[in-house]
């Protein structure tokens, strides 16, 4: 058998090219030469192609998928404590398994009251985080490598105070209507847009909406002029928002107050674009719904109740379009237990938020719970996301 030290640099590097972050920093200590070709930006290049192409669906089959979980935990000292989690579920014997390699936020310093995912792509995620006294952080997390990287203040300014402002005018401004994450392919850079509104008395104590947006390679905030006319509503729910195909994508309420609709910004154009839902939705009827991806199409779950789900409602849009056409693919149901979908482990399978906070995964075909996996959310605020791990850093000089 060949010893390592007999290979040559080309095999060696296809070797360590298949292996996920973690293993790859412990590598770097058995020479120069590795620790070189591990940073080199070709190689990180070449790392994240290969997970990507061992997690990606393919004739409704993945190789080894990776999980990433934000979830509240309970502390020793009986505190509450937001982490990320991830799990490595093997489709052949349907075993997940912890990795060792929880990320806490209380590690970032941050005196966070609550915190949401804002989109990932490529190994990074955006995080929001939800402070005291109605104060917000951006952070960017490349969880695989322990790295974050807080994003500056706002370009934005903020208004004059109000002559006679109300609690709730002063919490209108501070809040961010609308935030997303994700790539530009044109520039190949990552980018964090933000949706600030606030009461202003120019014309008569009307909303005034301002936009910016952050790119990773400036590190610094700039304002865009929107293309639209107004704004419509952005819900809190970070649930009810997703990065798809170089778009970042809110469920949100229409200009008119009524309708509703999906407001999805393109990140290489900087311009809004306003897609309508499908023709049977109502803004009265009860329904929960929730944007998810699956496969290369834009998904829409629609289910009846967020306290105890009796079916799930798939509605998908045409293939690598943002602006097409709305179709049933699926009725999931009758469900019992399940309090909501999350998103799609591959095509016939869809991990799902039970009642009393775990993770389940829900095979469609044989319309059984298969596996229960070891996720628990106290809060039952779950954020899954099928993730892949990359070399790529937001900071080097940050670590988690």
């Amino acid at each position: 058998m060949s010893r390592i030290s007999d290979l040559s640099e080309e095999v060696i590097e296809d070797i360590l090219s298949l292996l996920s972050p973690e293993p790859l920093m412990r590598f770097k200590c058995v020479s120069k030469s590795w620790h070189a070709l591990i940073d080199d930006q070709k190689f990180v290049a070449k790392q994240l192609t290969n997970q990507i192409q061992s997690s990606s669906t393919n004739d409704n089959k993945r190789g080894s998928p990776c999980i990433l979980f934000k979830h509240q935990v309970v502390t020793s000292c009986g505190e509450n404590e937001t982490v990320l989690s991830f799990l490595s579920y093997d489709n052949k014997t349907e075993a997940a398994t912890l990795a060792n390699c929880d990320v806490s936020l209380k590690s970032m310093n941050l005196p966070y009251k609550y915190c949401g995912v804002i989109g990932h792509y490529n190994g990074i995620v955006g995080l929001i985080v939800h402070a005291q006294g109605f104060k917000f952080y951006f952070i960017l997390v490349n969880p695989a490598m322990r790295e974050f990287r807080l994003l500056p203040e706002s370009c934005i300014p903020p208004p004059p105070p109000l002559h006679s402002p109300s609690c709730y005018e002063l919490e209108d401004f501070n809040y961010p209507k609308g935030v997303g994450f994700g790539y530009d392919h044109k520039i190949d850079d990552y980018k964090v847009v933000r949706i600030w509104s606030y009461i202003t008395q120019d014309f008569g104590w009307e909303m005034s909406v301002r936009i910016e947006v952050f790119t990773l390679k400036t590190d610094c905030w700039r304002e865009i002029n929107t293309n639209l006319i107004e704004i419509p509503i952005v819900h809190g729910d970070f649930d009810c928002a997703t990065y798809f195909n170089g778009f970042f994508c809110w469920w949100v309420t229409g200009i008119d107050g009524e309708s509703k609709v999906i407001l999805a910004f393109n990140f290489s154009d900087e311009a809004f674009q306003i897609i309508p839902s499908p023709y049977t939705f109502s803004f009265w009827d009860a329904s929960t719904r929730i944007l998810s991806v699956l496969g290369e199409s834009l998904v829409l779950f629609d289910f009846d109740s967020p306290v105890a789900v009796n079916h799930v409602d798939v509605w998908a849009m045409d293939e690598y379009c943002i602006d097409g056409t709305w179709s049933k693919i699926l009725i999931i149901g009758p469900l019992e237990g399940i309090e909501r979908p999350l998103v799609f482990l591959k095509k016939d399978e869809l991990l799902m938020g039970d009642i009393n906070g775990q993770v389940v995964l829900y095979n469609i075909g044989t319309k059984q719970i298969s596996n229960r996996l070891p996720f628990y959310d106290i809060s039952k605020k779950w954020s899954v996301e099928i993730y892949v791990k990359s070399l790529l850093s937001v900071n080097r000089s940050s670590r988690v």
